[in-house]
């Protein structure tokens, strides 16, 4: 894992950011609550290691939040009795709402066609 982080592939660094740019867009509306950068210094930390790789940079004091706010969670969730469940209720709770879009949104379609014209 450390010898990835450290020379990620090419590509790497568009697709994260597309990945945790979905996951924002799922549980905040599109709102920046998570980045590619927090992710991967909170996974270093969780690595157990000090220096972060030197393509990453220096985190900038939202960076640092995000990341805390993680490390806070997991200390939550090893130490609070319930936290865990909570979180499970909320992420269960996130799942039938998007189940509930995706839903209305067929819905809406009522049998047409998703293809566009040029498609056919």
């Amino acid at each position: 894992m450390w010898k990835g982080l450290s020379n990620p592939p090419a590509g790497w660094k568009e697709m994260a950011d597309s990945y945790v740019g979905g996951v924002n867009l799922f549980l905040a509306r599109g709102a920046p609550v998570k980045s590619t950068v927090s992710l991967v210094a909170f996974r270093v930390w969780m690595m157990g290691h000090e220096v972060l790789p030197g393509w990453l940079g220096k985190l900038s004091w939202l960076d640092r939040c995000r990341v805390w706010s993680l490390k806070l969670a997991t200390a939550l969730m090893l130490w609070c009795p319930g936290f865990e469940q909570l979180l499970n209720m909320l992420a269960f709770v996130l799942y039938k709402y998007s189940v509930g879009l995706v839903s209305r949104q067929l819905h809406a379609y009522a049998g047409q066609d998703f293809r566009s014209e040029s498609d056919h």
